[in-house]
């Protein structure tokens, strides 16, 4: 199936200003014949005790197209309260956590104890984790909780930005899946969304994207899934949506297409 496992619904007013709304969703998966799609809010800074406005938005979009629109629930570990999570569990088909964005920051390693996170973890949906580079925000970082909650599928996002060391240490554990989005736009400015060189496997060379997918695929076989990360890719690459669709194209001829759903 043609699924786009990385989408982000509304606007993201913490960091980049991108938008992506409703209608803007589906003509995209009209255009490029996308079956369905993981989709949560953008990272924005929740309101003490106040469910998201995104996250009500994402419940009415994926209401409305509920064939095509798989919702998980942005959320906030120490920020979101656990009688609003627990509330709105049953809307979602799983979460999405976010690390480092300006004003939520907070580290993997520190929230394993957090009431938020056990809940979150224990429901054995699928969790997709932003991954950044910086120390709390690495694959790494979310040991502890893949080993405890070793039943939940567990999403590296971006590639766990290449870091070597991290993802051999990672394979091994079945409920560890890494996320693709966006792999063309990362690769065009590596500098600023990947981890420095020294952190990367040297046969990655210049790091193309057939090269990357091998790599990975190789550590985590039948564990790979794509993903845009729409809008960014939009903002962020001049190939654009089309860029990341190539990605796609190449998964399917390699018949490594996978899904964590």
């Amino acid at each position: 199936m043609r699924i786009d496992h990385h989408i982000h619904l509304g606007k993201d007013i913490c960091r980049w200003g991108f938008e992506q709304t409703t209608n803007q969703l589906i003509s995209y998966f009209d255009k490029y014949n996308i079956e369905k799609g993981v989709v949560f809010a953008c990272p924005n800074l929740p309101k003490k005790n106040n469910p998201y406005l995104l996250d009500n938005l994402m419940i009415k979009c994926a209401a409305n197209n509920d064939s095509r629109i798989v919702p998980y629930l942005f959320s906030h570990p120490y920020l979101d309260d656990l009688e609003m999570i627990q509330k709105l569990d049953s809307q979602f088909e799983g979460y999405k956590l976010y690390c480092n964005a300006k004003n939520l920051g907070y580290s993997y390693s520190d929230m394993i104890n957090q009431d938020q996170i056990k809940f979150i973890f224990s429901r054995q949906k699928p969790v997709v984790c932003h991954i950044a580079k910086e120390k709390g925000e690495r694959p790494i970082d979310l040991i502890k909780l893949i080993e405890q909650y070793d039943s939940t599928p567990i999403v590296l996002a971006h590639m766990g930005r290449l870091f070597h060391d991290d993802l051999c240490k990672l394979s091994s554990y079945d409920n560890v899946y890494v996320d693709l989005a966006p792999l063309t736009t990362l690769l065009l400015k590596k500098e600023l969304f990947l981890a420095e060189s020294k952190y990367i496997h040297s046969t990655l060379g210049d790091c193309n994207i057939e090269t990357v997918v091998d790599y990975l695929n190789v550590l985590f076989k039948d564990r790979l899934v794509w993903g845009s990360d729409a809008p960014w890719c939009n903002e962020l690459s001049d190939k654009r949506i089309e860029g990341e669709l190539e990605v796609l194209d190449l998964l399917i001829s390699k018949n490594l297409n996978n899904s964590f759903l």
